[in-house]
Protein backbone atom coordinates (compact mmCIF):
# COMPACT_ATOMS: atom_id res chain seq x y z
CA UNK A 1 0.00 0.00 0.00
CA UNK A 2 3.02 2.45 0.66
CA UNK A 3 4.16 1.75 -2.57
CA UNK A 4 1.52 2.36 -4.01
CA UNK A 5 0.86 5.42 -2.05
CA UNK A 6 4.11 6.62 -3.21
CA UNK A 7 3.93 5.97 -6.93
CA UNK A 8 0.57 8.37 -6.73
CA UNK A 9 2.08 11.21 -4.95
CA UNK A 10 4.75 10.95 -7.45
CA UNK A 11 2.69 11.35 -10.35
CA UNK A 12 0.01 13.84 -8.87
CA UNK A 13 3.71 15.76 -8.17
CA UNK A 14 4.45 15.48 -12.05
CA UNK A 15 1.28 16.02 -13.25
CA UNK A 16 1.09 19.40 -10.73
CA UNK A 17 4.23 20.47 -12.41
CA UNK A 18 2.99 19.82 -16.16
CA UNK A 19 -0.02 21.66 -15.40
CA UNK A 20 1.89 24.30 -14.25
CA UNK A 21 4.05 24.95 -17.01
CA UNK A 22 1.66 24.39 -19.73
CA UNK A 23 0.98 27.22 -21.59
CA UNK A 24 -1.83 26.41 -24.33
CA UNK A 25 -5.85 25.53 -23.49
CA UNK A 26 -4.97 22.44 -25.43
CA UNK A 27 -2.77 21.26 -22.63
CA UNK A 28 -4.91 21.74 -19.77
CA UNK A 29 -8.04 19.82 -21.86
CA UNK A 30 -5.92 17.07 -22.11
CA UNK A 31 -4.96 17.37 -18.35
CA UNK A 32 -8.28 17.53 -17.44
CA UNK A 33 -8.66 14.24 -19.76
CA UNK A 34 -6.51 12.59 -17.83
CA UNK A 35 -7.85 13.43 -14.53
CA UNK A 36 -11.48 12.55 -15.46
CA UNK A 37 -11.44 9.08 -15.14
CA UNK A 38 -9.77 9.08 -11.85
CA UNK A 39 -12.74 11.62 -10.85
CA UNK A 40 -15.69 9.31 -12.33
CA UNK A 41 -14.34 6.33 -10.19
CA UNK A 42 -14.93 7.64 -6.90
CA UNK A 43 -18.71 7.35 -5.29
CA UNK A 44 -20.85 10.22 -5.71
CA UNK A 45 -20.73 11.56 -2.14
CA UNK A 46 -16.30 12.22 -2.89
CA UNK A 47 -17.24 13.23 -6.36
CA UNK A 48 -19.13 16.26 -4.92
CA UNK A 49 -16.58 16.60 -2.43
CA UNK A 50 -14.02 17.10 -4.97
CA UNK A 51 -15.95 19.11 -7.43
CA UNK A 52 -17.07 21.47 -4.52
CA UNK A 53 -13.94 22.25 -3.25
CA UNK A 54 -12.12 22.87 -6.57
CA UNK A 55 -14.61 25.08 -7.95
CA UNK A 56 -14.43 26.78 -4.89
CA UNK A 57 -10.44 27.42 -5.78
CA UNK A 58 -11.04 28.09 -9.39
CA UNK A 59 -13.55 31.30 -8.06
CA UNK A 60 -11.43 32.73 -5.44
CA UNK A 61 -8.63 32.50 -8.37
CA UNK A 62 -11.34 33.67 -10.75
CA UNK A 63 -11.53 36.52 -8.41
CA UNK A 64 -7.54 36.77 -8.14
CA UNK A 65 -7.12 38.08 -11.57
CA UNK A 66 -10.03 39.64 -12.57
CA UNK A 67 -7.98 43.16 -12.76
CA UNK A 68 -6.27 41.17 -15.64
CA UNK A 69 -9.04 42.27 -17.62
CA UNK A 70 -8.66 45.78 -17.16
CA UNK A 71 -5.17 45.50 -18.72
CA UNK A 72 -6.61 43.08 -21.61
CA UNK A 73 -4.77 40.21 -19.92
CA UNK A 74 -8.30 37.29 -21.51
CA UNK A 75 -5.83 34.64 -21.60
CA UNK A 76 -4.75 34.59 -17.86
CA UNK A 77 -8.62 35.18 -16.83
CA UNK A 78 -9.39 31.85 -18.05
CA UNK A 79 -5.91 29.44 -17.78
CA UNK A 80 -5.73 30.39 -13.96
CA UNK A 81 -8.46 29.57 -12.55
CA UNK A 82 -8.40 26.53 -14.88
CA UNK A 83 -4.73 25.48 -13.23
CA UNK A 84 -6.48 25.86 -9.97
CA UNK A 85 -8.97 23.67 -10.91
CA UNK A 86 -7.31 20.79 -11.94
CA UNK A 87 -4.32 21.00 -9.45
CA UNK A 88 -7.05 21.24 -6.68
CA UNK A 89 -9.15 18.61 -8.08
CA UNK A 90 -5.79 16.42 -8.26
CA UNK A 91 -4.63 16.81 -4.67
CA UNK A 92 -8.17 16.31 -3.72
CA UNK A 93 -8.39 12.90 -5.18
CA UNK A 94 -4.88 11.82 -4.01
CA UNK A 95 -6.18 12.54 -0.34
CA UNK A 96 -9.38 11.14 -0.73
CA UNK A 97 -8.18 7.83 -2.11
CA UNK A 98 -5.77 7.32 0.54
CA UNK A 99 -5.40 7.95 4.15
CA UNK A 100 -3.13 10.20 5.67
CA UNK A 101 -1.68 7.56 7.34
CA UNK A 102 -0.63 5.66 4.05
CA UNK A 103 0.27 9.21 2.66
CA UNK A 104 2.52 9.97 5.51
CA UNK A 105 4.04 6.41 5.44
CA UNK A 106 4.80 6.81 1.63
CA UNK A 107 6.53 10.14 2.44
CA UNK A 108 9.28 8.59 3.94
CA UNK A 109 9.80 6.35 0.81
CA UNK A 110 10.97 9.51 -0.88
CA UNK A 111 13.37 9.89 1.87
CA UNK A 112 12.10 13.08 3.74
CA UNK A 113 13.88 13.92 6.49
CA UNK A 114 11.09 12.48 9.83
CA UNK A 115 11.50 16.51 11.68
CA UNK A 116 9.24 17.15 8.45
CA UNK A 117 7.20 15.00 9.08
CA UNK A 118 6.49 15.02 11.89
CA UNK A 119 5.97 18.73 12.13
CA UNK A 120 3.67 18.17 9.19
CA UNK A 121 1.99 15.36 10.88
CA UNK A 122 1.85 17.64 14.18
CA UNK A 123 0.22 20.69 12.63
CA UNK A 124 -2.64 18.74 10.51
CA UNK A 125 -3.72 17.06 13.80
CA UNK A 126 -3.70 20.35 15.40
CA UNK A 127 -5.77 22.30 12.91
CA UNK A 128 -8.18 19.32 12.57
CA UNK A 129 -8.72 19.39 16.51
CA UNK A 130 -9.48 23.35 16.55
CA UNK A 131 -11.53 22.53 13.50
CA UNK A 132 -13.69 19.84 15.35
CA UNK A 133 -13.86 22.19 18.37
CA UNK A 134 -15.19 25.13 15.88
CA UNK A 135 -17.33 23.01 14.36
CA UNK A 136 -18.85 22.11 18.17
CA UNK A 137 -18.87 25.33 19.38
CA UNK A 138 -21.14 26.80 16.24
CA UNK A 139 -23.37 23.62 16.91
CA UNK A 140 -23.51 24.98 20.13
CA UNK A 141 -24.54 28.42 19.78
CA UNK A 142 -27.06 27.60 17.11
CA UNK A 143 -28.75 24.80 18.94
CA UNK A 144 -28.96 28.14 22.19
CA UNK A 145 -30.18 30.57 18.99
CA UNK A 146 -33.87 30.94 19.47
CA UNK A 147 -35.06 33.12 16.46
CA UNK A 148 -32.75 35.86 15.10
CA UNK A 149 -30.10 36.95 16.37
CA UNK A 150 -29.37 40.72 15.23
CA UNK A 151 -25.87 40.18 17.38
CA UNK A 152 -24.14 37.46 15.75
CA UNK A 153 -20.97 38.76 14.75
CA UNK A 154 -20.05 39.02 18.54
CA UNK A 155 -21.06 35.38 19.38
CA UNK A 156 -18.53 34.55 16.54
CA UNK A 157 -16.07 36.81 17.56
CA UNK A 158 -16.66 35.14 21.21
CA UNK A 159 -16.08 31.39 19.05
CA UNK A 160 -12.77 32.67 17.51
CA UNK A 161 -11.54 34.10 21.15
CA UNK A 162 -12.27 30.76 22.27
CA UNK A 163 -10.45 29.18 19.54
CA UNK A 164 -7.42 31.53 20.02
CA UNK A 165 -6.97 30.50 23.64
CA UNK A 166 -7.50 26.56 22.78
CA UNK A 167 -4.72 26.77 20.16
CA UNK A 168 -2.72 28.63 22.72
CA UNK A 169 -2.82 26.18 25.06
CA UNK A 170 -2.35 23.35 23.02
CA UNK A 171 1.05 24.95 21.24
CA UNK A 172 2.23 25.20 25.31
CA UNK A 173 1.03 21.19 26.10
CA UNK A 174 2.91 20.64 23.03
CA UNK A 175 5.99 22.31 23.77
CA UNK A 176 6.20 20.66 27.15
CA UNK A 177 5.68 17.61 25.62
CA UNK A 178 8.53 17.67 23.38
CA UNK A 179 10.94 19.60 26.43
CA UNK A 180 9.91 16.28 28.55
CA UNK A 181 11.14 14.21 25.58
CA UNK A 182 14.51 16.12 24.90
CA UNK A 183 13.55 18.11 21.64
Amino acid sequence: ANGTAALAIAAVFGFILAVSAARSPWALWAALALELPFLAWQKPPVIRRVLGMSLFAAAVAELVVLPSLLLGQLQVLVILPCKTFLTVTAIRLLTEIFSWHELIAALRLFRVPRLLIFLLDTTLRSIVLLGDIAQEMLLALRLRSVGTNPQKLSSVGGILGVLFLKSRKMSEEMEQAMRCRGW
